[in-house]
């Protein structure tokens, strides 16, 4: 999600178009981050925001869709932990956090995914198209 901007700018090329003159929409799904990795559920969780975000801020993007809801015991063998939910359906943290991104306490969301990924905000990464 770090250069969605990158499709999306190549989309914009005259040649590239619709036959109506518009840029052709992106759709960003299968996006997955795992819990596994060094970081755990806090680093997935402000990979969730982030992306989301990222995705919200480019005009060309229609939508963003998680990989799964629930880790799958065979994606756990390879390595990857991508669900929100772990395989017994307990929350992680970053199906909370994915909750209330759009809420009363996205501020607060959006400062603790930062702090995560060690930004001082998660504006200050955006690139809005």
């Amino acid at each position: 999600m770090q250069n969605i901007d990158v499709l999306t700018d190549y989309l914009s090329q005259s040649s590239l178009l619709s036959p109506t003159g518009q840029v052709r929409s992106v759709l960003c799904s299968e996006v997955g981050y795992t819990s596994l990795s060094a970081g755990g559920e806090q680093t997935q969780a402000a990979a969730i925001i982030y992306g989301y975000m990222q995705a919200m801020a480019n005009q060309h993007v229609d939508g963003f869709i998680l990989s799964r809801e629930q880790d799958a015991a065979e994606e756990i063998a390879q390595g990857l932990a991508n669900g929100v939910c772990n395989l017994d359906t307990s929350h992680k943290l970053g199906w909370s956090w994915y909750q209330q991104i759009n809420g009363a306490g996205s501020a607060a969301i959006q400062a603790e995914a930062a702090q995560v990924i060690g930004v001082s905000s998660l504006q200050s990464i955006l690139t809005v198209r």
